[in-house]
């Protein structure tokens, strides 16, 4: 005849069944929180290190963008201080010559006016004398004279430009 399990027996089977039963539960709950912090934390270190990256790119571009636009607007100002150094030089160059030409044709014609004078005086005076001797000293009298009406205009121009200590030091080596 089979015997019935006693009461005490089948209370101390279902605890243990119940213990071992919370005890699976629990190792799986642990466990099941355990991946997941692993999950958590792999996924927060991909994300702060996806952000990192990110924004180390973005100031790399913001800072080369920055050095590009500087380089350029550096190159622009060099080549317009350039241009305006050329432009003053070419027109101060043009201004020099303007001031040459006229000066020069002011002898000339300052020259030629005086040379016409004298040679009317000197005509009028000695019509005897030979006329190749005439042509000869009126071309160097001519000569002579526009180098010196020339001479005169530069000294006068050289003084007027010069430091009053230096024209003063002229002033008075003329008077000597």
């Amino acid at each position: 005849m089979l015997r019935h399990p006693s009461p005490c027996y089948l209370e101390k089977q279902s605890l243990y069944h119940v213990a071992t039963t919370l005890l699976k539960v629990v190792v799986v709950a642990v466990v099941v929180v355990v991946v997941v912090v692993e999950l958590l934390v792999v996924v927060v270190v991909v994300v702060v290190v996806v952000v990192v990256v990110v924004v180390i790119v973005v100031v790399v571009v913001v800072v080369e963008l920055l050095v590009v636009v500087v380089v350029v607007v550096v190159v622009v100002v060099v080549v317009v201080v350039v241009i305006v150094v050329v432009v003053v030089v070419a027109v101060v160059a043009v201004l020099v010559v303007v001031v040459v030409v006229v000066a020069v044709v002011v002898v000339v014609v300052e020259v030629v006016v005086v040379s016409n004078s004298s040679s009317r005086r000197s005509s009028s005076s000695s019509r005897s004398s030979s006329s190749s001797s005439s042509s000869s000293s009126s071309s160097s009298s001519f000569i002579f004279s526009v180098y010196r009406k020339f001479l005169s205009i530069i000294t006068s121009t050289a003084r007027s430009a010069a430091p009053p200590s230096e024209l003063r030091q002229s002033l008075y080596e003329d008077k000597k």
